[in-house]
């Protein structure tokens, strides 16, 4: 909703305040599939925080590489899209997408011209 957008506007507005210089703003969803409304309210919070003169870096899930390249328009600086482990073990960790979804979400916001930030977990019983 748009009050969650003027939320965060708020909040990038004090973060620069004190002396940031990039804004990060985070969802919890596995994709944003069909969510046009709420994928609007994200593109609308980064083209607003852009405009604030912040670098803006997002990290929402997976992402097609019309979705990267729309928040690339918007001014998105960075996207984190964590690995998690490696390959061979990854289905032992996370089952609701494959290791190979995460490297297409990688892909498409590298494709987009976006900067990528990427990590992972150590130590969750690799050999």
């Amino acid at each position: 909703p748009t009050i969650k957008v003027q939320e965060v506007l708020a909040a990038a507005k004090r973060a620069k305040d004190a002396g940031s210089t990039r804004f990060c703003m985070g969802a919890a969803w596995r994709e944003l599939g069909n969510k046009k409304n709420a994928f609007n309210h994200i593109l609308e919070m980064v083209r607003g925080v852009n405009g604030m003169g912040l670098e803006v870096c997002c990290t929402l899930g997976m992402l097609n590489a019309e979705q990267a390249r729309q928040l690339k328009e918007a001014g998105l600086t960075a996207y984190n899209h964590n690995l998690d482990t490696s390959p061979e073990h990854y289905p032992n960790v996370i089952t609701t997408r494959t290791y190979e979804d995460r490297l297409q979400t990688i892909a498409n916001v590298r494709e987009a011209g976006i900067s990528v930030c990427c990590g992972g977990i150590l130590g969750l019983g690799e050999k």
